[in-house]
């Protein structure tokens, strides 16, 4: 029996699918279907109201605001509701903050996976829901993928046949390589390792440095897992484009990024900055999997 048909079996329990019914998040529900069909699991399909701002708004009018926004966003989850049917799912609409109210869902219903779609900005508006996704993201402790747009156009099936996993030899993103070793199991697919060093020393000679972080990559893989590497790559530049870059020349299905979440940073442990997290994940060409460590 292949390893793709033991995924089927394989349960991956409650995803959050965060939504704020743009057409991102209309990519990012295909690739929560797909999850949901190929690991059994159930959709928590989820939208946050947050307090509309009343600058324009007459104290009296607030509350017509309120509940136009209310039944607008529940015929948007009924939509959604028969877009699923035949899936395990059910719907919830919470009033706050979308990060505060995302935090109560992953706890109180055992949440293994957050989805959610961003629009590939950087500066304030960084995701979907702008700063607000970002604290999701900042805080979750658990995994995080993100869709953004143009991932998939119309009609195409997601696919997961090459993974991308970026390692800067910290610990967190050291601790992503097993963790996509067997997700790429179970989906029967491959993995490309990748290094990016940013500016070499001028002390460094560059092929040394090279043939050093190409040993380090190799020695992150015990034998029986070689099978599943599709290479080791090194190179120099700065890390968010270099990722990017390479993850579109290989035709990446999904790039993994493991990250640290202690102190609420959203960082490599090293020399990748949040701002360089935030660019990978906005500017990526497909899917990212963001691993809490």
């Amino acid at each position: 029996m292949t390893a793709a048909t033991e995924a089927v079996r394989i349960k991956l329990g409650n995803v959050l699918y965060l939504t704020d019914f743009s057409p991102t998040s209309d990519s990012a529900l295909r690739y929560v279907r797909a999850l949901a069909e190929k690991f059994e699991a159930k959709i928590l399909v989820a939208h946050v109201i947050e307090s509309p701002g009343y600058r324009f708004v007459p104290p009296e009018g607030w509350a017509v605001v309120e509940n136009a926004a209310e039944d607008a966003a529940r015929r948007q989850l009924e939509a959604l509701h028969a877009q699923l049917a035949g899936i395990p799912h059910e719907t919830v609409l919470r009033r706050g903050e979308v990060w505060q109210e995302a935090t109560h869902l992953v706890e109180d219903l055992d949440v293994q996976l957050i989805v959610v779609g961003t629009h590939g900005r950087t500066g304030l508006r960084r995701f979907l829901m702008g700063s607000v996704a970002e604290e999701i993201f900042r805080r979750a402790h658990c995994p995080v993928l993100t869709v953004g747009p143009g991932v998939l156009k119309d009609g195409q099936v997601p696919r997961t046949a090459r993974i991308v996993v970026a390692t800067d030899f910290g610990s967190a993103s050291m601790e992503a390589i097993p963790c996509t070793l067997m997700l790429a199991e179970l989906q029967d697919a491959r993995v490309s390792l990748l290094h990016v060093i940013k500016s070499p020393s001028p002390e460094r000679n560059p092929e040394q440095l090279r043939s050093e972080a190409e040993d380090k990559l190799r020695a992150s893989i015990t034998q029986q897992q070689k099978s599943r590497i599709a290479e080791a790559v090194v190179r120099f530049g700065d890390p968010a484009e270099e990722i990017c870059r390479y993850a579109r020349e290989n035709k990446a299905d999904l790039l993994v990024l493991g990250l640290r979440s202690a102190e609420y940073r959203l960082a490599f442990a090293t020399h990748v900055s949040r701002a360089t997290a935030h660019a990978v994940v906005c500017s990526a060409p497909c899917p990212v999997l963001a691993l809490m460590r």
